[in-house]
């Protein structure tokens, strides 16, 4: 019985409880709601973050949750049994995101991608027999050219800014570049993050989903890190024992924002483009094995590192380059 697991839960230590409360006050009545439900899921969430999520996977969650509600209303009701939840339901929530302002069909897949696991989570719990979702496809598209090349990383690296936060800025985006790390995966360096092996510079860090990341600083992405200890800038997270010290994340996306402008490349460049253009433009088209980048990348499958494995130009005029030499040869 429900009451009798949260008993046993009782008995262990530092055992958060919070996200069983949806399913008593549900279970007592031989029900549950769609809203209760994804509430439940979001407590269990929150009591995760800084374990095995990031503070930014949980808000993912917590938005999907407000926009279901706001479906719900729109459809003229508040909440929904979850044994009740039909195919048709799914569909309309998709339409409901992609009609939204300002959406598109990658916001919609990741709201549904979303829905999708917390519907497992009530077949998990027997809430439910099977999820609706089982049929139901929201194909994302792939962002055409959200990294950079080479050339345009030359640029950058080249180029001379009015103001020194750019320049912080610059230089914390090409050590993304030439390492691979996100955001959160920066913010958590320490400095006994950095460690010698056989003379050279290696970051060693554990991720939040527990998977160890070994990355050998190119000499690129060393020389970047060490421009940005020299630096002093105002408005930046200095936190005692950090490697690097950090803008706010928007804040970084708003300043790497003026600097494409500054670098005349026009196209929507953040953060996470650092991440895609260390996979693409310098791990991959430099001959880097699927396998390797996805240990780097801290991925738990190679699958997911496929995403970022899309070819470039630079990568099949590579592939290209081999083929040529190999028929010289004969």
């Amino acid at each position: 019985m429900l009451l009798d697991r949260y008993v046993e839960m009782i008995k262990k230590e530092n055992e958060n409880l919070d996200f069983l409360t949806g399913e008593i006050e549900q279970g007592m009545k031989g029900s549950m709601t769609l809203v209760s439900l994804v509430k439940s899921y979001n407590r269990k969430r929150k009591s995760e973050v800084g374990k095995t999520i990031s503070s930014s996977t949980y808000k993912q969650y917590a938005f999907t949750e407000r926009k279901l509600k706001a479906f719900l209303l729109y459809n003229g009701c508040s909440n929904i049994q979850v044994r009740d939840i039909m195919y048709q339901l799914i569909d309309d929530f998709a339409l409901y995101i992609l009609s939204s302002k300002k959406s598109c069909g990658n916001y919609a897949a990741r709201l549904c991608s979303n829905l999708r696991r917390i519907l497992n989570y009530a077949v998990q719990k027997k809430f439910i027999s099977h999820n609706p979702f089982l049929h139901f496809k929201c194909l994302q598209k792939t962002n055409d050219r959200l990294w950079l090349s080479l050339e345009e990383l030359e640029r950058i690296r080249q180029a001379n800014f009015p103001h020194r936060y750019l320049s912080y800025a610059r230089d914390v985006f090409i050590f993304q570049c030439y390492t691979g790390l996100g955001y959160m995966d920066m913010k958590n360096l320490k400095k006994d993050n950095l460690v010698k092996r056989d003379g050279k510079n290696w970051i060693i860090l554990k991720r939040l989903n527990n998977v160890r990341s070994a990355i050998p600083l190119l000499p690129e992405s060393g020389k970047a890190l060490a421009r940005l200890q020299r630096y002093y800038v105002q408005a930046l997270q200095y936190i005692p024992g950090a490697l690097i010290p950090l803008f706010n994340v928007n804040r970084f996306n708003l300043h790497l924002a003026k600097i494409m402008k500054h670098c005349e490349i026009d196209r929507n460049i953040t953060s996470q483009s650092g991440r895609k253009t260390f996979s693409r433009t310098i791990a991959l088209a430099g001959g880097l094995s699927l396998e390797s980048l996805s240990a780097m990348l801290g991925h738990t499958r190679v699958r997911y590192t496929q995403k970022h494995a899309f070819s470039s130009d630079l990568l099949v005029a590579s592939d290209m380059k081999k083929i040529k030499k190999a028929m010289n040869g004969k």
